[in-house]
């Protein structure tokens, strides 16, 4: 699953500023479920990479419902369940 995270709440992950509440709330609801956010870019310096992340989710409903959850938050910009990859040619 791909999330992004508004700036104020990407700056948080990433070690900034004060954790805002919506991400507390967001970071406490995949921590239930063992689960948490992985930078999608992690080295990237642009504002707008960082704040993309991956949570890796096992199976495809729990990742739908969990998308839908997250997307209610202030903190969450985005969240999607992506696509499976095709091979090369299809």
């Amino acid at each position: 699953m791909i999330v992004q995270l508004s700036p104020e709440a990407a700056d948080a992950v990433h070690g900034g500023d004060p954790t805002p509440s919506g991400l507390r709330e967001t970071q406490q609801k995949l921590r239930s479920l063992g689960l948490r956010l992985e930078p999608l870019h992690v080295r990237a310096e642009d504002p707008s990479l960082a704040s993309w992340f991956r949570v890796s989710v096992e199976d495809e409903p729990t990742a739908e419902e969990l998308a839908a959850t997250l997307r209610t938050s202030t903190a969450v910009e985005s969240a999607y369940v992506e696509p499976p990859s095709a091979p090369p040619g299809e």
